[in-house]
């Protein structure tokens, strides 16, 4: 998908494998969220009108810095991304309704 690069750079074992410079994660990370919220617009989903594949890996990223509790740089630049977030709540909605998230 054009604008989409993915870095990986937001996944320990980057660092770990020595495959990202130490420092280079969370700016790395946040343009990939920028990418994301680009690719994804105004769309319900990342390719359209039904829900992809890359939705589902999206959403895993997304939602695992998201709901998780540290407030890290990455878990702010989601939050006031309203796509993004709107994006999570939708695949919940969808998907994971009834389903205990906490």
């Amino acid at each position: 998908m054009p604008g989409l690069q993915p870095t990986y750079a937001g996944f320990p074992w980057a660092l770990e494998q020595g495959t990202t410079p130490r420092g280079s994660a969370y700016p790395q990370g946040l343009d990939d969220i920028a990418s994301l919220a680009a690719a994804l617009g105004d769309k319900e989903w990342i390719l359209g009108d039904k829900p992809s594949t890359l939705d589902a890996l999206a959403y895993s990223v997304l939602a695992n810095i998201l709901r998780g509790p540290p407030p890290v740089p990455l878990k702010r630049a989601i939050e006031s991304t309203p796509n993004l977030c709107a994006f999570c709540d939708r695949v919940e909605e969808r998907y994971l309704k009834g389903i205990e998230l906490d």
